[in-house]
């Protein structure tokens, strides 16, 4: 009973998977009883006040700590938070090239970049102790990235779950040697990776995670890489999050260009008159103009001037 309930805190699943034997395990659970010396349970009204003392204590732990976080709040420095990021973005790239999971670099860029991570390292002090706009440590937001790529992991596992079986009962009704199955076969194989890949996660605590995202640290890294260890720069490392900004701005231009190129030409007058002619030549240009678009209507345009325009269909 206590390794299924462990086990499923990180992995909920474990109690659908094996009830079974956990109903097994509550069967012979209750054939026992407790054998210390002078043990007896708490009643009720004992058990009410234990509880209601442990609620009281965790609220006033959780109000110590947003009463601390709310006086951190004024210590926030811009420009020191900056250069802790641009110093985590640093010591990855050099970890990296010392690790040669990067290109190495010539003697005189490493020296280069040892001597960036030197002066961030001035510049930035204790990284732990920098404080965002919120007020939060390093530490608090690893546990509240903890919590939430925990979330993210499980309602993941589930859904893969399902599609696996969607897929594995509709492989065994398609046609054999189709290309029907030979399709869902290759969706079921990436999708049976995929959920291999989040179950081999083993339980994480807050320190395992990056304090600026919810990933975990280890998937963090100057370089892209895929395989056994994938790896990603995090997005407010500067550098990266400044070359994703100009790749999107770039793509975004495309975007906006090709909209303009297939965008329908904006419609304009059959005919113009502008203001200010003879009575007579306007009479002389209408009269013509009604020869050649005997059905159009006449409308004011800018500079008081008249346009011809085609009828709006009826509807």
């Amino acid at each position: 009973m206590i390794q299924l309930h462990e086990e499923s805190l990180w992995n909920p699943w474990v109690m659908e998977d094996q009830a079974d034997d956990y109903a097994e395990a509550v069967d012979i659970f209750d054939q026992w009883t407790r054998a210390e010396p002078g043990h007896r349970y708490l009643t009720k009204d004992e058990f009410d006040a234990m509880r209601t003392k442990s609620d009281a204590e965790f609220k006033q732990r959780l109000a110590e700590k947003e009463a601390q976080r709310l006086a951190r709040i004024p210590d926030f420095d811009g420009r020191r938070e900056n250069a802790r990021l641009a110093l985590l973005e640093c010591e990855a790239q050099l970890r990296e090239r010392e690790d040669r999971t990067w290109r190495v670099g010539s003697q005189e860029e490493n020296s280069a970049l040892e001597a960036k991570c030197e002066r961030l390292r001035g510049e930035v002090g204790d990284p732990e102790a920098v404080v965002d706009k919120a007020g939060r440590l390093p530490a608090e937001r690893r546990e509240i990235h903890r919590i939430m790529f925990k979330i993210w992991r499980e309602d993941e596992v589930r859904r893969l779950r399902s599609l696996v079986s969607e897929q594995a009962a509709l492989l065994s009704k398609a046609p054999p040697k189709s290309a029907e199955k030979s399709k869902i076969r290759g969706e079921l194989a990436a999708s049976e990776r995929e959920l291999e890949k989040l179950l081999a996660i083993p339980p994480l605590v807050a320190q395992d995670m990056c304090s600026e995202c919810a990933r975990p640290a280890s998937q963090h890294g100057y370089a892209w890489q895929s395989g056994v260890r994938e790896t990603a720069p995090c997005p407010a490392w500067p550098d990266w999050a400044a070359r994703l900004k100009k790749a999107r701005d770039i793509l975004m231009r495309a975007a906006d260009a090709r909209k303009e190129s297939l965008a329908p030409p904006k419609p304009t007058p059959l005919a113009i008159i502008p203001s200010g002619l003879p009575i007579a030549e306007v009479i002389t240009k209408l009269t013509e103009l009604q020869v050649r678009y005997p059905d159009a209507v006449v409308r004011r345009g800018a500079a008081n001037r008249w346009e011809l325009w085609p009828p709006k269909p009826e509807k």
